[in-house]
């Protein structure tokens, strides 16, 4: 059976239904009609609703968490964060009825803590011996080299710590007083165009000219003449 008047007037007492069709066939409803409900106006939880709740507390306690982590670092260690993992629960799931909603955030965090000079004087190194393969002997770096760690990670058993990391420098050729005598000895007495050719041979020099020394004359034989100007590049 069902109600034919919608809302609240459609619960009917019990017995509203009491008839007799034949000998055996009686027809009654021995408990009333619930749940009919008059038409109203009230407020639903969406899935839009819990989830600007989430973010913004999943921002909140990202920065509580991040500062948390911080406060603990030793002096000259550097903290890499792994990610975390958030638990949210709400007091209404998505449909209910309610006129307000509360939302609980959380998150359980590990980070790796090193000691970032042995960790960027291990990188320089791993990073010097590259270029040594790559370049050759005779290049230092110039300046300071970046060193970014960019994910961390712990073995199974949780007993090593894996720091993937990306490391930049500038590596320029030393040109030695032993190396600026061959270079000397090498031109000396050299058409200059000869002498511009076999400096641009040499290792480490990128540009190179010559002053002092008009159109293709020859360069001074002797060496005390010669001057070498060694010019760094910016970096």
């Amino acid at each position: 059976a069902h109600a034919v008047t919608v809302g609240s007037n459609g619960n009917i007492s019990a017995l509203d239904i009491n008839g007799i069709f034949s000998s055996a066939l009686y027809v009654k409803n021995l408990a009333p009609f619930t749940n009919g409900q008059d038409a109203r106006d009230f407020y639903r939880v969406t899935q839009t609703d819990r989830d600007t709740a989430t973010a913004a507390l999943q921002a909140k306690v990202a920065a509580s968490m991040t500062a948390a982590l911080q406060g603990q670092l030793m002096p000259g260690q550097g903290l890499q964060s792994m990610p975390c993992t958030p638990t949210v629960t709400a007091n209404h799931g998505v449909g209910d009825e309610a006129e307000t909603l509360e939302v609980t955030v959380s998150q359980t965090c590990t980070a790796i803590a090193y000691n970032t000079q042995k960790f960027t004087t291990r990188a320089t190194h791993l990073l010097t011996t590259q270029a040594m393969n790559k370049l050759g002997q005779g290049y230092t770096v110039s300046g300071n080299v970046q060193v970014t760690v960019t994910k961390a990670t712990i073995t199974a058993n949780k007993t090593v710590v894996l720091l993937w990391f990306t490391t930049q420098g500038t590596y320029v050729y030393q040109l030695t007083s032993k190396a600026q005598q061959r270079i000397e000895t090498l031109i000396a007495g050299q058409p200059r165009r000869a002498a511009l050719r076999l400096l641009l041979q040499q290792t480490g020099i990128q540009t190179a000219s010559i002053n002092g020394i008009a159109e293709n004359q020859p360069l001074p034989n002797d060496q005390t003449h010669l001057h070498l100007l060694i010019v760094l590049p910016l970096v």
